[in-house]
């Protein structure tokens, strides 16, 4: 729902005279898409989406309605069974850490990529 809204807000915000220099140039609105307009909202969309999905990731233990089992409820079950809770606590927190850290780094080298190829953000 919020990444709609995100891309939603990303295509709001680009420049509709590009489409009409485009339309101009005689590229189809297929080549204008792939080449003008999605490059561009992808750039402004990305740190939202990268933003998200660590919100995403970060409040899955809160969220009850999956059927995977979290990192946050191993950890609740295995301190029932061996009453030491910092272990598998402390375990579960690298392993969240660890997993929006490359994300993290995923946006970054994505955002780099795409100032090198483009130009600035």
């Amino acid at each position: 729902m919020f990444q709609a809204e995100i891309w939603r807000a990303a295509l709001l915000d680009f420049p509709r005279g590009q489409l009409d220099a485009a339309r101009a140039g005689g590229m189809t609105p297929a080549l204008t898409f792939r080449r003008i307009v999605f490059p561009q909202v992808w750039r402004a969309s990305l740190p939202a989406l990268v933003n998200e999905m660590s919100l995403v990731i970060k409040g899955s233990p809160a969220r009850r309605r999956h059927r995977v089992v979290d990192l946050t409820r191993v950890a609740v079950r295995w301190t029932t069974l061996t009453y030491e809770p910092i272990p598998p606590f402390l375990t579960a927190t690298v392993i969240y850490v660890v997993v929006v850290m490359s994300l993290i780094r995923v946006q970054r080298y994505s955002e780099r990529r795409l100032v090198a190829k483009y130009g600035t953000l």
